[in-house]
């Protein structure tokens, strides 16, 4: 009979402590609302986790969408109702849950997705590929086996009416167009001239390609993507020196311009033969680093190059 009042009067302290439970939640969340940033509208709340999530010291952007809805309820609930929040997804290692969860929550916004080939999380990402904006994807080894190959052609057949942004690294740039490409930065790839990705671009970077470039062949090339504004290369040329009164790649919208790991002479030779609009030019740096070395140059419209600093780095 005791052990039946013991536990009669368990239930009761349960039910009270839980009530006391709600009316201290419910007094804290009270004490909450009178901070000065809980009175800010929740557009500017959502701008301002956008930019926490942007300029975020973690690895993953994907973390910090996560911590800011963890803080209390009210950021839940401004967190969850931001589909933007949601539409970076960088899970190169996560896990499949987690793509989905992100996905869903993204809503119909545009993604900008960075993941590994390898990952378990490659075909759930696929299934959006119409909505992707941005993409980077990785492989493990400079010369993918031939899954990845045929992964990497799975990714280009699919759907990818919006897709503006595209980085590589150790793999290999598809003969596929992709109309609407703008951004595109390749590091330890295979790729040709040639590629149709390449045409309409205004961002180019390449990094130790599988193949670096004869410089003849990099003007002639460069002649041919006069939407370019900003071009980085490392470690890309090789071969012989150009021949006498090789034309001047015309670049007029160029606006940044980085080069590495080149010797003087290629990178005089190089700087010499483009050329750039005088409205580039008046809002344009140009920086030529080499072991050791800063050259900051002007290019000049008609005339080539004027080396205007050499310097010595600390």
């Amino acid at each position: 009979m005791s052990g039946e009042n013991d536990d009669e009067m368990r239930h009761i302290i349960d039910a009270e402590v839980l009530q006391l439970r709600l009316r201290v939640s419910k007094l804290l969340s009270k004490r909450n609302a009178l901070a000065p940033i809980s009175r800010l509208p929740t557009e500017l709340m959502t701008i301002i986790f956008i930019y926490a999530r942007d300029f975020s010291k973690n690895k993953s952007m994907s973390t910090m969408a996560l911590k800011l809805s963890w803080i209390c309820r009210d950021w839940r609930h401004i967190s969850l109702n931001a589909s933007r929040l949601w539409a970076e997804i960088d899970f190169k290692f996560g896990r499949q849950a987690g793509v989905q969860e992100f996905l869903s929550r993204s809503r119909q916004a545009l993604l900008s997705v960075a993941l590994s080939c390898d990952s378990e999380v490659t075909d759930t990402i696929l299934d959006s590929t119409h909505r992707i904006c941005g993409f980077d994807l990785s492989f493990d080894a400079f010369e993918p086996h031939r899954s990845n190959h045929l992964n990497l052609h799975h990714i280009w057949m699919k759907d990818a009416p919006f897709l503006r942004s595209l980085t590589l690294h150790g793999t290999y740039l598809p003969e596929i167009p992709l109309a609407h490409l703008q951004h595109l930065q390749l590091r330890n790839c295979a790729f040709q001239w040639s590629s149709p990705q390449l045409c309409a671009l205004t961002t180019l970077s390449i990094v130790d390609p599988a193949t670096t470039t004869a410089l003849v062949d990099l003007l002639s090339n460069l002649a041919g993507l006069p939407e370019l504004t900003h071009l980085t290369l490392e470690a890309v040329l090789s071969g012989p020196p150009l021949p006498s009164g090789f034309p001047q790649a015309n670049l007029p919208k160029l606006q940044d311009f980085r080069i590495t790991n080149e010797g003087l002479p290629t990178l005089t030779t190089l700087i010499d033969h483009l050329s750039v609009s005088k409205g580039a030019l008046s809002s344009s740096k140009f920086l030529m680093q080499m072991v050791g070395i800063t050259l900051q140059t002007s290019l000049m419209l008609s005339a080539g190059v004027d080396l205007a600093r050499v310097q010595r780095r600390p």
